[in-house]
């Protein structure tokens, strides 16, 4: 069960096709939950509507209920690099991996296409994911996907004083609390794992 799915049942802002939001996140398409474009950082708006938002993200933090769920962070790099990596993925392996081909595997012309490395048997591996983020000249071309960026700079916990922090480790736990905590216990039940 992706815990996405049950943030976007909590935000209510992605709708069904029949134009009411998911109440269910089994409900939810896969592809929808792992489109960016489906829910946005603060920094995305920012860059989107600039000063224009600053009421609105006021508003809210102030507001509503603010709340993380967070992940060991070697877990989460293993898991990025096995979603991103492991599978062909053409946006990620265009975008990233074969950037990492050429610096740290020493292919100096990768194939365009995933499917035809994939096929010559061309890889990533683990370690050519960790070089690439440890690489001081990563984030001087462009910054750290979503993925595997740092929880800091993704979610600002010294900016931000979050109400509840849950952990994916014991995400099922967590997630009842948070549901209890915002009185909606009685109306979303977190589908079992």
């Amino acid at each position: 069960m992706q815990p996405t799915g049950v943030m976007i049942v909590l935000s209510k802002n992605l709708k069904a096709p029949d134009g009411a939001p998911y109440l269910d996140p089994l409900d939810i398409p896969l592809r929808m939950i792992h489109n960016s474009t489906s829910h946005k950082t603060l920094n995305k708006l920012w860059m989107c509507f600039g000063r224009y938002l600053r009421p609105l993200m006021h508003h809210k933090l102030k507001n509503y209920t603010k709340f993380l769920f967070v992940q060991d962070p070697f877990v989460r790099l293993i898991s990025a690099f096995r979603d991103k990596f492991v599978k062909p993925d053409e946006y990620f392996y265009n975008m990233y991996g074969s950037v990492m081909l050429r610096r740290y595997a020493n292919i100096s012309n990768p194939p365009y296409f995933v499917k035809e490395a994939f096929a010559k048997g061309i890889r990533l591996s683990f370690t050519h994911f960790i070089k690439y983020l440890l690489d001081p000249r990563t984030e001087e071309v462009t910054p750290f996907n979503e993925h595997w960026q740092q929880m800091y700079r993704l979610c600002h916990p010294c900016q931000i004083e979050y109400d509840f922090i849950g952990k994916l480790e014991t995400l099922h736990e967590d997630t009842e609390h948070l549901l209890k905590i915002l009185g909606l216990d009685n109306y979303i039940h977190f589908p079992p794992g």
